[in-house]
């Protein structure tokens, strides 16, 4: 089983696909935004974020290799929203990777968590819009995802019953 973790900046995905990965006992991939931008100017174009895309293809590719189950910390439709966010337009070499790894189910990460300080985020005061548009697309384009919401412990106990429901694990927390 393959699970995606997505929604906008500061609403727990990267805590929650670790905790995810931990408790089911699969491998874990981490966003390759966050690594590629580690030594570069904060300033980039839309060749960034294709970059960005080839490089965590390269990352899921790998991780599919060790194991067939896994959770992944964001999904090709961050790097799609971003690009119309911040440049109007997504590039043919995002919109190509959209369907490339089909994930078995995409959690969406609500922003109903306090936002937290990164030199990476941009959207402080936008989250909740962006929350929307995230849904929006996902259910435009029939993506079998669900929102997860709740602080801690709650947010990965409902992340755990979401994917239950699916028939998908054994007993949730």
């Amino acid at each position: 089983m393959r699970i995606a973790i997505t929604g906008p900046e500061s609403s727990g995905k990267t805590a929650l696909a670790i905790q995810l990965a931990e408790w089911l006992s699969v491998p874990y991939c981490p966003e390759a935004a966050r690594t590629y931008f580690q030594n570069r100017s904060p300033k980039y174009t839309l060749q960034d974020i294709e970059n960005i895309a080839l490089m965590q293809a390269s990352w899921w590719e790998k991780t599919e290799k060790f194991s067939p189950s896994w959770v992944a910390d964001s999904d090709y439709w961050v790097l799609h929203i971003w690009q119309i966010e911040k440049f109007g337009k997504c590039s043919s070499v995002v919109e190509q990777s959209l369907r490339s790894v089909p994930f078995d189910i995409v959690l969406v990460c609500s922003p109903d968590i306090p936002w937290e300080y990164d030199p990476l985020r941009e959207n402080r005061d936008d989250r909740d819009r962006l929350f929307d548009a995230y849904n929006a697309v996902l259910s435009a384009n029939k993506i079998n995802s669900h929102v997860v919401r709740g602080l801690g412990k709650d947010r990965l106990a409902n992340a755990l019953e979401l994917i239950k429901e699916k028939g998908r694990l054994i007993s949730a927390p």
